[in-house]
């Protein structure tokens, strides 16, 4: 009977395997809840605040996987979490980067609100990506 179930928990627990796609999604939520300079905490943490940090990697990663057309906006916010910021064509108060009719951005801060990476949604689908950057 030990054996029995022990096979079912392995079968199980395969079936339910993290993908990579899954495990990058997992560790940006945590990096994510990291409060580091720019997001107001009281220190640089190199993995969310330096340039080419843990964080920053992260997130080039997952657009490059996430921006081609295949996932709808729920799926990207499935995987990411809330994003910081919803913006629409008349969002009032947004003057950064302001999206087309039709379009919303679902925006994810890198480095609070002074870097962050925005998906670009139309018709149900995430079709690009960008980055703003404070360029200082």
């Amino acid at each position: 009977m030990r054996i029995l179930l022990l096979a079912l928990l392995v079968v199980w627990a395969g079936a339910y395997a993290e993908t990579p796609l899954e495990a990058d999604a997992r560790e940006l939520r945590q990096l994510r809840q990291v409060r580091g300079w720019f997001s107001g905490g009281p220190a640089f943490v190199d993995a969310v605040d330096k340039w080419g940090g843990r964080k920053q990697k992260l997130m080039d990663k997952l657009a490059e996987q996430l921006d081609k057309g295949q996932y709808s906006p729920d799926q990207v916010v499935a995987l990411l979490g809330e994003p910081d910021q919803r913006v629409g064509p008349k969002s009032p108060g947004w003057g950064a980067i302001q999206p087309k009719a039709g379009e919303l951005l679902l925006v994810y801060y890198w480095r609070g609100g002074h870097d962050y990476l925005y998906f670009i949604c139309r018709k149900g689908r995430v079709t690009g990506s960008d980055w703003w950057m404070a360029g200082e």
